[in-house]
């Protein structure tokens, strides 16, 4: 269990009935469903490949489940974000920058706020915390990037890029980034280094 932010936890596959005391809760499944996120209360709210060079050519899909806490407080929690300390595939500065923002699952999830930046959060899977009132040039943006609105809180505003699950297919998403199976395995581009 990883405290992102004040009202935001992060479960990982051992801790996924623990119950933290912010106001939402978010699990990454890699690859099929999770019956027990869904035991836990969690809904599958977003689907997306894993864009991150070293699963290049795969069909990985990943899933977000996410929560409002019945158990929060409503008290914000005191927290420094909990960030994947990972071993670059490639040491390149654009991969240094998207790596900040790595959640502790590892490479395919982000986990971003403002500024908003194409280069970090457009072709990597992001669950954006936002202000509890977003600007309409935000609102803009995050619209033209594939970003919905999942939920707001106390504290914030929660975006969310990819599709919904009963929408999702890799076709999908490979025409919604005019690119294919075998361009991505034989490149490992990503959107911005084109």
């Amino acid at each position: 269990m990883y405290v992102q932010f004040p009202d935001l936890t992060e479960l990982r596959g051992h801790n996924i009935y623990e119950k933290p005391k912010t106001e939402f809760v978010f699990y990454l499944k890699a690859i099929g469903d999770c019956k027990e996120a869904e035991r836990a209360g969690m809904t599958p709210i977003s689907c997306m490949n894993n864009w991150w060079p070293t699963h290049c050519g795969e069909k990985r899909k990943l899933t977000l489940y996410w929560m409002r806490n019945p158990g929060s407080d409503g008290t914000p929690q005191s927290t420094n974000r909990r960030k994947w300390t990972y071993s670059s595939y490639r040491s390149t500065e654009a991969f240094a920058k998207v790596e900040a923002h790595m959640g502790a699952t590892g490479c395919g999830l982000k986990i971003g706020e403002p500024p908003l930046k194409v280069s970090l959060f457009h072709k990597f899977f992001t669950l954006m915390r936002m202000p509890v009132e977003v600007k309409p040039a935000q609102v803009k943006w995050l619209t033209r990037h594939n970003y919905r609105l999942i939920d707001t809180g106390k504290l914030a505003s929660y975006w969310v890029n990819g599709w919904k699950p009963e929408e999702y297919s890799i076709e999908k998403e490979f025409e919604y980034f005019k690119t294919s199976q075998k361009e991505w395995a034989e490149t490992g581009m990503l959107g911005y280094e084109r």
